[in-house]
């Protein structure tokens, strides 16, 4: 798909123009973010569940050491920064691994789950998360789709991608946030090696030859851990990158895309539509219910008057580019604008640090 599916409801894995989660002493950003409060543990959502960090934060397995001021500092084998779907998808992949693991996460889980994202989900998420045994929790739940429609301007043809064309059975999936966040939140119930801090601010991040050495703020104390590797999934404007000196190639677009909601009259057929319009691609990701999230990417000016042109108008815009094949179109939730922009980071790695999905 084009850049307008990549960079707003792109694969949880692929790297993109998103907003940081928690990090070294940034606010709170509305990218990566889902984990718990510590005392709450991971595995509560509606009910109280098994918790798998004791109350002061640290794992049963962690081991720990007094400082020279007096404070515990626990060591860890590796450390998250980044609650959102990759962090916790590593996470996942690493409990069963022997290693005390660290996540680290600046929103408390219930903002997390109020994110309205959609994620466009290859066919390689699929056996990641199937490998991690969670796949037959997700797919219930989510939008499988086998056909995707390419259509160019004006032109009446279209370009119709099937399953055979790949020699599977599907093509992909769509996938909402809080769908994955419980599947991967559930997974890690018996994760008795993770501990999980949050909501908690990184204020400090200090490396030695031996260890990076973190600290932890939340409205109550200050926690010292130390971890053998730093994992940065903290987002697209990583302060754990920036402070790494890490530096980034890329560039800003001409365009912005404006993303919303719709829910059509007639069913959406589980399509994935692109259509190439001369300002911009116009995207189309079925999602459950028969509702469609919506990619519309023009040049900044023109984007901002989608944005702000009244609810009439602008489905009136979508029911033209569909062509009147959807029927009437109701809107669910507000429209967002993000501008499109490149970047990639120039080093995945250094000594003792990691980044990982939109930090890369």
């Amino acid at each position: 798909m084009s850049a307008s599916l990549n960079s707003s409801v792109s694969s949880p894995f692929s790297s993109s123009t998103r907003q940081p989660s928690g990090a070294i002493a940034s606010p709170p950003a509305a990218d990566n973010s889902a984990i718990p409060d510590v005392s709450s543990g991971v595995s509560r959502r509606d009910t109280a569940r098994k918790e798998i960090a004791t109350k002061d934060g640290s794992s049963p397995t962690a081991q720990s050491q007094e400082s020279a001021d007096n404070h515990q500092v626990l060591d860890y084998d590796l450390a998250i920064v980044g609650g959102g779907i990759v962090g916790l998808t590593l996470a996942a992949a690493l409990k069963e691994s022997g290693m005390t693991v660290a996540l680290i996460e600046s929103q408390p889980r219930a903002v997390a789950f109020q994110k309205r994202r959609a994620y466009a989900v290859t066919l390689m998420s699929g056996r990641i998360w199937d490998g991690l045994g969670i796949w037959h929790t997700i797919l219930p739940r989510i939008t499988t789709f086998k056909t995707i429609r390419l259509a160019d301007a004006d032109c009446t043809a279209v370009v119709n991608l099937r399953p055979g064309d790949l020699g599977t059975p599907e093509l992909g999936y769509v996938a909402e946030h809080r769908v994955l966040a419980e599947a991967l939140y559930d997974s890690l119930e018996d994760a008795s090696s993770l501990t999980c801090y949050c909501p908690v601010k990184l204020t400090d991040v200090a490396h030695t030859s031996d260890w990076v050495e973190l600290t932890l703020e939340d409205a109550d104390q200050q926690r010292k851990l130390r971890t053998k590797l730093l994992v940065a999934a903290d987002g697209a404007r990583s302060p754990i990158r920036q402070q790494a000196h890490i530096k980034t190639t890329g560039w800003p677009y001409w365009q912005s895309c404006v993303t919303a909601v719709i829910q059509p009259e007639n069913s959406h057929g589980a399509i994935a539509r692109e259509h190439f319009w001369p300002s911009g691609p116009f995207a189309t990701l079925p999602l459950t219910e028969n509702r469609c999230q919506i990619v519309l990417t023009a040049p900044h000016d023109e984007a901002q008057e989608f944005l702000e042109m009244p609810v009439e108008d602008f489905l009136a815009e979508l029911d033209r580019r569909y062509d009147h094949q959807l029927g009437n179109l109701e809107i669910v939730g507000d429209r967002l604008m993000f501008p499109v922009k490149l970047m990639q980071s120039q080093h995945y790695v250094r000594s003792r640090l990691a980044l990982v999905g939109d930090a890369a």
